[in-house]
């Protein structure tokens, strides 16, 4: 497992224990930052786009009775990666690697973590 595969699955648990509470996405993305550091990520990486906004599009796909305000911010290609992903999981029932996820959601373009993201948080149960 990676660090930001491991700071998904902190940051899922913690989200958890908002259930019925407002956040803002500001606060999401410092619970993910805080996790980053917690698992020593240093804080240039820890601001890398792709699995931290491909955690934020697995969260606006999921229950997780949170009510988060995600402001007048558009979807981003990330986040919609992996609502695709999350998409193509639930059509075809396997065993995803993250290259093949990627590849089966039409991308051209080199994966940067977002599958990973997407893949360890279905592993765990986590994406219903």
């Amino acid at each position: 497992m990676n660090k930001f595969e491991l700071v998904a699955i902190m940051t899922y648990g913690e989200l958890k224990n908002y259930s019925g509470n407002l956040l803002k996405k500001e606060e999401v993305q410092e619970i993910w930052m805080k996790n980053c550091k917690k698992v020593g990520l240093a804080e240039s990486t820890s601001k890398k786009g792709c699995p931290k906004n491909a955690f934020l599009g697995v969260i606006r796909c999921i229950s997780l009775k949170l009510k988060i305000d995600w402001g007048t911010i558009k979807i981003n290609k990330n986040q919609n990666y992996a609502m695709e992903a999350i998409r193509k999981i639930k059509e075809i029932n396997k065993i995803w690697r993250p290259l093949e996820l990627w590849k089966a959601i039409d991308k051209q373009i080199n994966h940067d973590g977002q599958m990973n993201i997407v893949l360890i948080l279905w592993e765990k149960g986590m994406i219903e």
